[in-house]
């Protein structure tokens, strides 16, 4: 959803673009990662707190 992207972009640019948190994994291994076990994105070092809150809202 757009919600959702808006998220990814705010996370994007705290992290500054250099993260890649899925990297080596497949599509269905993110999925599963993402619905099954509720992962989420980690808070980047850069981004406050109530920021991140917010994010967790989007997802």
């Amino acid at each position: 959803s757009d919600v959702w992207m808006f998220a990814v972009t705010v996370w994007e640019i705290f992290t500054l673009c250099i993260e890649d948190p899925w990297f080596g994994l497949s599509v269905p291994e993110i999925l599963n990662a993402l619905e099954e076990l509720g992962e989420r994105l980690r808070c980047p070092e850069l981004c406050p707190p109530s920021t991140y809150s917010l994010l967790l809202l989007c997802w």
